[in-house]
């Protein structure tokens, strides 16, 4: 899944550590809470959550 993710996303500029994330995330399936929905948005395939907005 990290492969992936980086090769999807070489082109922008994001922390490794934010796709480690995301990969671990899209590899399970499971959603990723976080407050930081714009960097994660870039992710098609993950599923965000920000519960500080709820």
């Amino acid at each position: 899944s990290y492969g992936q993710v980086r090769k999807a996303t070489r082109e922008r500029k994001s922390d490794h550590l934010d796709k480690l994330l995301a990969a671990h995330a899209i590899s399970l399936e499971a959603t990723l809470v976080t407050n930081n929905e714009r960097d994660f948005a870039i992710y098609p395939t993950l599923t965000i959550e920000n519960w500080v907005k709820h």
